[in-house]
């Protein structure tokens, strides 16, 4: 079940406008969750971003924005195991609603780490987010609104 998860994942995700290269996370009783993120851009150049939050997934979701801009806001999140034991798969699915058009965006992820899971899937539903805008503007060129004289 676990290859076959990662697999349909795999398949699943937006094209990468961007990856992630590398995360580190800080969390605990008497620590404000604080993560880093470094990304890589479609063209190669990398950024690095960091967050606090609520928690240690809320501080991840937040290192990302720093990066690539607040495009959305976290609207659903869930999670379920893919496989058993402790080295079990999680699987997670978040819904990213767009700030500016209202369209809302999933992204999955899938990591035996819940943390890199909920950072896989809210990048990837950040991705498809950026991607459509991206369209919409290409679309928007090429087919500029007729001008209305009065």
């Amino acid at each position: 079940r676990d290859i076959a998860a990662l697999a349909t994942t795999a398949h699943d995700h937006a094209p990468a406008r961007w990856t992630m290269v590398q995360m580190q996370v800080q969390s605990g009783t008497q620590l404000i969750p604080t993560a880093t993120v470094k990304l890589r851009a479609a063209d190669g150049t990398t950024k690095v971003g960091s967050g606090t939050g609520d928690g240690p997934v809320d501080a991840c979701c937040r290192a990302i924005d720093a990066v690539v801009g607040e495009a959305g806001e976290l609207q659903g999140f869930t999670t379920r195991s893919v496989s058993e034991g402790t080295g079990a798969l999680a699987e997670v699915t978040v819904r990213v609603k767009d700030l500016y058009s209202g369209r809302t965006f999933v992204g999955r992820g899938t990591h035996v780490d819940l943390v890199d899971a909920s950072a896989e899937a809210y990048l990837d539903a950040v991705n498809s987010l950026l991607n459509a805008r991206d369209a919409e503007d290409d679309k928007s060129l090429r087919f500029p609104k007729a001008k209305v004289s009065a």
